[in-house]
């Protein structure tokens, strides 16, 4: 089964609210993936992340100190389908927290993160950092939030982005080999940014029978090459 971005959605608040709502075009399909970004422009509120479905987040990254307020990022895999919203949660504030989602298909269903990483920093070269992946089929996930526009997403695709407030993105890319990855991006000029990505497997990888397949075409490529070898001496 391949990755595939079935629908995305971002938003911003306004006026004083203690709640912002996503909601995607269509309703969430069962067993996909969702995957949220945001951004809260004052420092020490909390915030929880949950959908129309009911379904479990997992917060890779919560509430995370940058300097212009906090960021986080969660994940809620193998959805139980259903109403297509997906809500932020906090204390009654007057600023503008940002949300950007996705749901995605074809993602593992359970345990379906590889690897994760955060980073932040006051420069025109923003970035999550690169990670190791242990899967050779993986989805990048780049989430960036900045005081400045990117000039470069750094070859991964942008998702979503909202722009009205802060500069927050939601970007992807494919991968089909182990390796280190993460967004890297860039600024037309310096300032605050705060940036994550997070790796998630295709089911097929790690399967048994997956693997089983794998070792099967080894093995029988051995073979095929010791039988050429034999048949070259006669």
């Amino acid at each position: 089964m391949s990755f595939s971005i079935v629908q995305f959605q971002n938003a911003v608040a306004s006026g004083t609210t203690t709640s912002l709502t996503a909601t995607f075009t269509n309703n969430i399909t069962a067993g996909n993936l969702i995957v949220v970004g945001y951004q809260m422009p004052s420092s020490g509120t909390t915030v929880t992340v949950s959908d129309g479905p009911g379904d479990t987040f997992t917060n890779t990254f919560s509430n995370v100190a940058w300097t212009d307020g906090t960021f986080g990022g969660s994940f809620a895999p193998n959805s139980a389908g259903g109403s297509k919203t997906v809500t932020l949660s906090y204390a009654s504030t007057s600023q503008t927290p940002t949300i950007v989602c996705a749901e995605i298909s074809g993602v593992a269903t359970s345990s379906p993160l590889d690897t994760s990483g955060s980073s932040t920093g006051t420069s025109s070269s923003p970035g999550s950092g690169l990670y190791a992946t242990s899967n050779a089929n993986d989805i990048i996930i780049g989430f960036d939030v900045g005081a400045k526009t990117l000039s470069t997403t750094g070859g991964m695709t942008t998702i979503t982005s909202n722009t009205t407030s802060w500069n927050t993105y939601l970007m992807y890319e494919i991968e089909t080999t182990t390796g280190s990855y993460g967004f890297i991006g860039g600024q037309a000029s310096s300032g605050a940014w705060a940036a994550w990505m997070m790796a998630f497997k295709n089911p097929q990888s790690n399967s048994p029978i997956g693997r089983d397949i794998t070792d099967l075409n080894n093995t029988l490529g051995a073979n095929i090459m010791q039988a050429v070898n034999r048949a070259s001496t006669y």
